[in-house]
């Protein structure tokens, strides 16, 4: 079942735009981080690039939760659908 099926879709374009802004706002600070590693660290992009992995491991952490939580059949996720009958799709 999909986001759009259990929230609706202005729910879901409110998560998307809040996440595009939240990368938008990530992203400005790229130049920053070049021009750091550029002026201080010589080039070596080895500390910025540990940072980043080290953000990520969370994630990849909870994802493999939540799939071994969903292959046992324990229900897991965060979100209980209703109903995972195609008939209750938006008609054209």
């Amino acid at each position: 079942m999909s986001v759009w099926q259990v929230f609706g879709l202005r729910t879901l374009g409110r998560i998307q735009g809040l996440l595009f802004l939240v990368a938008a706002a990530l992203n400005l600070l790229s130049t920053p981080i070049v021009s750091y590693t550029n002026s201080a660290l010589g080039g070596d992009f080895a500390w910025p690039t540990s940072v980043q992995l080290v953000a990520l491991l969370p994630l990849v952490v909870l994802t493999e939760v939540e799939r071994c939580a969903l292959r046992r059949g324990r229900g897991g996720g965060s979100v209980r659908a209703q109903s995972s009958s195609t008939s209750e799709l938006p008609g054209p």
